[in-house]
């Protein structure tokens, strides 16, 4: 009888530890998924930065009027 306890008590534990693992993994793998989305969100705001200052540096280049239609 005594081996039966030591037996469960030693696979309950196995199994304890088991599902701790799983728990951690379970974590970890959010952790990445979070560290992603974010990863993927500045990215996109790096890149719609990058193409606002490009339409900024356009319409700095090109003049509003044509020169011949200027006021005075």
């Amino acid at each position: 009888m005594e081996k039966f306890y030591a037996r469960f008590f030693a696979d309950s534990i196995f199994h304890e530890r088991a599902r701790k693992g799983e728990r951690r993994e379970k974590r970890e793998r959010e952790r990445r998924e979070r560290l992603g989305e974010r990863k993927r969100e500045r990215e996109r705001e790096r890149e719609t930065e990058e193409m606002r200052s490009r339409i900024g540096a356009l319409r700095d280049d090109s003049p509003t009027r044509h020169p011949n239609n200027a006021p005075g």
